[in-house]
C-alpha cells in the first residue's frame, strides 16, 4: 500500500491545537498526550514554541526508519489487510509524522497521524503504523456495529493478532 509521509511545522500546530481541544476526552480514555509546550508555558503561543523546538532532521531520521521498518513488513502486512478487508487494491495512506499528543491518530478516509518523540505507549512505531491503518479499513465495522471506544480498540487488537 501507497504510504504518503509528511510533516513540519504548521502540522505539529494543528496537531497541538486538536489535542488541547481533545484534552479531557484523552484523560477520560487513560491517554497521556505528550505536550512538553504545556509544561514549559503557562501562556502558549503554540506556534512560536513549535518553531523554536523543530528540528527537521529528527524527522528524517524517523522517516528513514519508519520506511526501513515498513518495507521489511509490507508484503505479507498487506497481504493479509487484503484478505480481512476484501481490497482489490490499496488507497494512498497519509502518513503525518508528530512530536506531540497521542501515540497514533487516524481520520478517514486515508490519514494516520504517528507521534515520533519517546515511547510513551511501549510499542514500537511500526506497530502503532500498523495500528493506525488496521483502524481506517475497520471503521466501516465499528460504525456498523455502534462500537464503544474500548469495543473499537479490542476489536483492532483482535484484528492485529491475526495480521
Amino acid at each position: 500500500m501507497p504510504l504518503k509521509f509528511e510533516y513540519g511545522i504548521k502540522f505539529e500546530i494543528d496537531r497541538i491545537k486538536n489535542t488541547l481541544d481533545k484534552l479531557e476526552w484523552y484523560k477520560k480514555k487513560g491517554y497521556k498526550p505528550l505536550l512538553s509546550i504545556l509544561t514549559n508555558n503557562s501562556t502558549l503561543n503554540i506556534e512560536s514554541v513549535v518553531r523554536k523546538e523543530y528540528r527537521r532532521i529528527d524527522y528524517q531520521k524517523k522517516l528513514v526508519e519508519i520506511k526501513e521498518e515498513y518495507n521489511f513488513i509490507k508484503k505479507e502486512f498487506e497481504k493479509k489487510i487484503k484478505k480481512k478487508f476484501v481490497l482489490s487494491k490499496f488507497p494512498v495512506i497519509k502518513v503525518i509524522l508528530t512530536k506531540y499528543g497521542v501515540g497514533g491518530s487516524y481520520f478517514l478516509p486515508n490519514i494516520v497521524i504517528i507521534n515520533i518523540e519517546g515511547n510513551q505507549i511501549k510499542k514500537p512505531i511500526i506497530e502503532v503504523l500498523k495500528h493506525e491503518i488496521i483502524h481506517l479499513f475497520a471503521e466501516k465495522e465499528v460504525i456498523n456495529k455502534k462500537l464503544t471506544h474500548r469495543e473499537k480498540e479490542l476489536l483492532i487488537k483482535e484484528i492485529e493478532s491475526k495480521i
